[in-house]
């Protein structure tokens, strides 16, 4: 199988199933407008692995080409609805609703099981954060000028709060030793909760952060998704 590369959660939690299992018939390949060059190189693979964020033109041309041919997935990671016949179509519920598929495989949110676990480490740090990329940089701004006690990861704008880029592992380190997690855009929710982490937001209007009682933590694991329904 041939997996479309994108900087997210879920591309990293393959990942680490196909090194974990030595999965030899799987391959994470950043190929841009390269697919039919992908395809020339890897002959033999007939399972594609696409992002709906990171369609282009080559490959919908391509999956409009071979979808009869090849098994293609498409993981709908946006509200770019676009459907084709003869594919696979992957539909988070947290992210998209409104799919017009109704052979559409819809799941929850996946749990990446393989790179989160329990380490039993003292909880020093009152607050973290993961801040991603859908965050509202005034925002979060204001809120650290009243809220000095926040460990922020993973933020792109410099400021003295931010305490770099992180690995999986390190993010599983800084959750178990995590009290409570501020939740930003819903990426690493289900890991937080998992690890015994409160889960609180940032509420948009008073720039405070308050607990939240009814987050939904449904989900499936990284070994389910894969094994079950992508077959890998």
């Amino acid at each position: 199988m041939i997996i479309q590369m994108i900087e997210n959660k879920l591309c990293r939690a393959i990942g680490s199933y196909i090194r974990l299992g030595n999965k030899d018939n799987a391959k994470i390949i950043d190929f841009g407008d390269n697919i039919y060059k992908v395809k020339f190189q890897n002959p033999q693979a007939d399972r594609f692995f696409f992002f709906c964020s990171l369609l282009n033109r080559s490959i919908v041309q391509f999956i409009e080409e071979f979808a009869s041919t090849y098994q293609i997935y498409i993981y709908h990671d946006s509200n770019n609805n676009k459907v084709f016949d003869n594919v696979t179509n992957i539909v988070p519920n947290h992210i998209v609703s409104n799919i017009q598929d109704k052979k559409a495989i819809q799941i929850p949110r996946i749990y990446n099981n393989i790179d989160f676990y329990s380490l039993k480490q003292d909880r020093k740090m009152k607050y973290s954060c993961f801040v991603g990329s859908q965050i509202n940089s005034q925002l979060l701004d204001n809120l650290l000028a009243k809220q000095k006690n926040i460990a922020i990861f993973d933020y792109d704008k410099p400021s003295r709060y931010n305490l770099g880029r992180t690995t999986e592992s390190e993010k599983n380190k800084i959750l178990n030793q995590t009290e409570n997690y501020i939740d930003i855009d819903g990426e690493y929710l289900v890991e937080a909760a998992a690890l015994g982490c409160s889960i609180y937001h940032i509420n948009n209007n008073t720039v405070e952060i308050i607990e939240s009682k009814d987050h939904n933590t449904d989900h499936i694991t990284i070994n389910e998704f894969l094994k079950d329904i992508i077959k890998l």
